[in-house]
């Protein structure tokens, strides 16, 4: 990618968003998906996911990619996800 392009799409604010989880310690897929759909309606740029926040440890690899496919679907189509490693 060419660097002033990549400048530019990385050039703004960055919400890191923690995963929510159910009572029963699940992931609560409609609960991100919920605040996806909110946040995708503000300016934010993109979404640190699955590292800032700590709960990358604690999900199996299964959780992690469902996880970011959620964040994937309900993303505004300008906006970008970065995820933790």
């Amino acid at each position: 990618m060419d660097p002033a392009v990549l400048r530019r799409k990385l050039a703004g604010v960055f919400a890191p968003i923690s995963t929510p989880f159910a009572p029963d310690e699940e992931v609560d897929y409609e609960g991100l998906r919920f605040n996806l759909e909110y946040y995708s309606r503000s300016e934010i740029l993109g979404y640190l996911a699955l590292g800032s926040n700590g709960e990358n440890k604690s999900l199996a690899e299964d959780e992690k990619l469902r996880v970011l496919e959620t964040i994937i679907r309900y993303k505004a189509p300008q906006q970008v996800v970065m995820a933790g490693a």
